[in-house]
């Protein structure tokens, strides 16, 4: 039996025509858990177009993220860079204290 052997013929349940389901049309519908159809082929696309299309849900939002802020910009007295971290473990007031002393 080929795949385009006719397995049964049925009457549409829209307008009592004969149709024919072949082998291979058994296979397909078996293969994605579908029932084989009453409706002739005509039918069968106006039945389609009758079932509203599902779209598909909306993404979930996506969280929040905090905007980058870049570091301070060190800044300039005197001709001295005052840094924003200590150096060497001395505190940036003392830094700056001596930077101040050596530029005046």
């Amino acid at each position: 039996m080929g795949r385009n052997d006719v397995y049964t013929t049925r009457a549409c349940k829209s307008c009592n025509q004969l149709f024919n389901i072949t082998y291979g049309e058994k296979a397909f519908y078996e293969s994605k858990g579908m029932n084989l159809p009453t409706h002739c082929e005509q039918h069968r696309g106006q039945v389609r177009a009758s079932i509203p299309l599902r779209s598909a849900p909306p993404p979930p939002p996506r969280p929040s993220q905090p905007r980058y802020t870049p570091p301070p910009s060190p800044a300039k007295s005197s001709g001295c860079l005052i840094a924003a971290l200590p150096i060497l473990g001395i505190p940036v007031v003392l830094i700056a204290a001596i930077c101040f002393a050596i530029f005046r």
